[in-house]
């Protein structure tokens, strides 16, 4: 089933906004001193890391390993 404009501009404003979010995540843990906050801040990164290439692969535009 082929998207809409309207669906596919507002995928791509998600997946803008879901990079951003993990560039920041990732940011966060480098400032953080303590291990367990780091690492709990760096699985939130990657779970949205692996999102943002479930919704590439849904879009026909591959796997993530492009991005940020």
């Amino acid at each position: 089933m082929a998207l809409t404009q309207r669906e596919a501009s507002l995928l791509e404003e998600l997946l803008d906004v879901q990079g951003t979010a993990v560039a920041k995540y990732r940011w966060y843990a480098e400032q953080v001193t303590e291990d367990g906050t780091r690492k709990l801040i760096e699985q939130v990164a990657d779970t949205g890391k692996e999102t943002f290439a479930q919704l590439l692969e849904q879009l026909g535009k591959g796997g993530g390993g492009g991005w940020r």
